[in-house]
């Protein structure tokens, strides 16, 4: 019995844990070319096309010569390469984190760069938003699980 109780403990404690285990991926915009205006005004977005991103992942922009990177805050704004808010990020790399579900989109702002097509939409997750009370779950179960590991004890 004190075997199957030890067990049972196990398996709660370590899908706990799962649960609330996450890899990390930092991704580098661009791979080896970098950031930077590509030859084909698609070349981002076919670079995003095979990526899957998620909440913890993060981002490196990496450039060498004249260029920045700025996140602009609709798609509005990123189809029409505006610059309405924000400072652009100036200096080389820049690492930007992807802490939760949403869309984001980053921009050149210098003379026609993103118009060229140096500009990048990167959807996290399944691109929404998520509220307070989902991202908050997996800690309740942490912390539900915990108990129920602590509380076994007194079997």
């Amino acid at each position: 019995m004190g075997i199957r109780v030890d067990w049972i403990r196990y398996l709660i404690f370590s899908l706990a844990l799962l649960e609330t285990v996450t890899a990390n991926t930092t991704y580098t915009v661009g791979d080896a070319m970098g950031w930077r205006v590509p030859t084909d005004t698609s070349f981002y977005d076919d670079w995003v096309a095979n990526k899957t991103f998620l909440p913890g992942d993060e981002l490196v922009f990496n450039w060498t010569s004249a260029h920045n990177v700025l996140e602009v805050t609709s798609k509005e704004e990123y189809d029409d390469c505006t610059k309405t808010n924000g400072i652009p990020n100036e200096t080389s790399p820049v690492t930007v984190s992807l802490p939760k579900n949403n869309t984001r989109y980053f921009i050149c702002t210098i003379g026609t760069h993103c118009s060229g097509g140096q500009k990048v939409t990167i959807k996290v997750g399944n691109g929404v938003s998520s509220n307070s009370a989902n991202t908050a779950l997996p800690s309740l179960l942490l912390f539900a699980s915990v108990i129920i590991y602590l509380f076994s004890f007194s079997l």
